[in-house]
């Protein structure tokens, strides 16, 4: 999801690779006598309504002279993207941006890109346009200005999803990231690789580009570094090659034309086959369809899916692999889930799958899992769940505006999550490269450091993994998260969602804790009946017995 985060089909080499001039595109330019006005920079869409004369490429001072395609007639929109606008780069090594010539009078509308849908800049309930997560209404951040007050350790009910307690294992932890074949393995700790929005990309379009045609290379190298480094796979289909479609000039509200319909099936069985025979014992885990209810993923029925995946399921079991759900994004994945079960497809999903772009405060995965999880014991489907993608988003998002709130917002929702019964979660992203989308990200890619946010990863990895979790127990604003370990060891994670770090409340830690650990990794020592400050980001409490 994200803005057209999902990068285009055999997309160009970024600006970041090439270090091209990213200057501001000319508004209005004009070819062979007829204006057409600006409507979208590379990777990102060119929007308008109707019918438009669209030519894509590089004029100066962008580049040392104009370098243009020939004009071509778009309905809706198309994505500015090589493979998509165009199928030959006329400006390589040069920023392009798109131009649109409108057949009516209708004035074109630039929007700013969504990234992986998911992938959009303000989350929304409907169907995203362009690649961001579609989400509720963001959840206001305004921090309180009440006198800090001090909170004590209560025993009232806790709100929690799970029943016993359970140890967090390091395979909980997945992640993706950029490229295998340009930037080096993230460094931080995770056991599941997911695939999606790798480049060079690794599509069913881009392995597949025409039939009985099948280009492994890309998908080879992601796999190759994966294994080297010991780590599961999750390989997601999506992307319906256009000479496969069955719609393959049909507009995928902002993704690449003819890849968002229903497939021929041979195709599809075809493909199915070849990709698992040629991954057998490397890739394990096939998720069905990357986020059908965001219409520049998918514009077929739950019910198309559910006959895809009966084709689709005995030949991953054939080849040893499990077979995980198609993953609806957004608040209301739940529902789209429902009307995948309604239509059948419960018994073709060995784990189910969503991404929990919840656009707002990190405390709302509780809501969505709760809803996922009663979606399925309605329809007696009975599985892991896995919560294969999600982040706080982009810098407009609530929580993405600095490197705090990113930090808060990544180490609440992973706590959560395992504390909500989700039994792997895979964050998006490690990296992005520079000049694009920065969803969720990391790492810097320009400094070559990682951020406040990867600092944050990095800690809650080490806090809560080989640990014991009881449930986490909401009392008044603040949250406690209790951990053991097989040594002589308690702790609590604990943080205040009514407060901002600038503005800490108190709070009295239980008898015997001696230190707290933050995000940022520094360890302080408190002494009995001391308070101790707690704000947006997690801290952990530790008593040493």
């Amino acid at each position: 999801m994200k803005y057209l985060r999902v990068l285009p089909i055999s997309i160009a080499m970024t600006l970041a690779v090439f270090g091209v001039d990213t200057a501001q595109a000319q508004s209005s330019i004009t070819v062979s006598g007829v204006q057409y006005t600006f409507c979208g920079s590379e990777n990102d869409n060119c929007t308008f309504s109707g019918t438009g004369s669209v030519v894509f490429g590089a004029v100066p001072p962008n580049a040392p002279s104009t370098m243009l395609t020939s004009p071509a007639t778009f309905t809706n929109g198309v994505g500015c993207y090589l493979g998509a606008v165009s199928q030959t780069d006329p400006a390589y090594g040069y920023g392009k941006s798109c131009w649109v010539r409108l057949a009516s009078a209708t004035t074109p509308v630039t929007t700013t890109p969504v990234a992986k849908t998911p992938t959009t800049t303000t989350p929304t309930t409907t169907t995203p346009t362009t690649t961001t997560p579609v989400t509720t209404t963001p959840v206001a951040k305004t921090p309180t200005t009440t006198t800090p007050t001090t909170t004590t350790p209560t025993t009232t009910t806790p709100t929690t999803t799970t029943a016993a307690v359970a140890t967090v294992p390091a395979s909980f932890f997945g992640m993706h990231y950029s490229s295998a074949q340009y930037q080096p393995w993230p460094g931080v700790q995770f056991s599941t690789l997911r695939t999606w929005d790798q480049y060079p990309g690794v599509s069913w379009a881009d392995l597949n580009p025409s039939s009985g045609v099948y280009n492994w290379a890309n998908l080879d190298t992601v796999v190759n570094a994966a294994v080297a480094h010991g780590v599961d796979i999750i390989y997601t289909f999506g992307y319906v090659p256009p000479w496969a479609s069955s719609n393959p000039t049909g507009s995928c509200a902002g993704g690449p034309v003819g890849t968002c319909y229903r497939p021929n099936p041979v195709a599809w069985q075809d493909f199915v086959t070849q990709i698992t025979a040629r991954y057998k014992g490397k890739i394990k885990y096939w998720e069905l369809w990357n986020e059908p209810n965001a219409g520049n993923f998918w514009q077929g029925t739950p019910s198309d899916l559910v006959t895809m995946a009966s084709a689709a399921y005995p030949i991953i079991a054939a080849s040893g692999g499990t077979t995980l759900s198609p993953a609806p994004q957004g608040d209301n994945a739940y529902q789209w889930l429902g009307s995948y079960f309604a239509a059948g497809g419960g018994p073709y999903s060995d784990i189910v799958t969503f991404h929990g772009y919840v656009g707002g405060a990190p405390e709302l995965i509780n809501t969505l899992t709760a809803k996922v999880k009663s979606t399925m014991a309605q329809y007696g489907v009975s599985r892991w769940v896995w919560d294969t993608e999600h982040s706080w988003g982009d810098s407009t998002w609530p929580f993405g505006a600095t490197a705090d709130e990113q930090s808060a917002w990544l180490a609440r929702y992973i706590v959560l999550s395992f504390s909500d019964g989700i039994n792997r979660t895979v964050w998006y992203k490690y990296d992005g490269y520079e000049g694009q989308p920065q969803w969720g990200t990391m790492f810097d890619a320009t400094s070559k450091q990682m951020s406040k946010p990867g600092l944050a990863y990095q800690q809650v990895y080490k806090w809560i993994v080989g640990a014991k979790m009881d449930s986490c127990v909401l009392s008044g604003a603040v949250y406690q998260c209790h951990l053991t370990r097989a040594t002589p060891y308690e702790a609590l994670i604990v943080w205040n969602v009514d407060t901002m770090d600038s503005q800490p409340a108190t709070f009295t830690p239980p008898t015997g804790y001696t230190q707290y650990q933050t995000l940022d990794g520094t360890t302080t020592s408190f002494g009995a009946g001391a308070q101790v400050p707690i704000g947006m980001k997690p801290i952990l409490l530790e008593r040493l017995k």
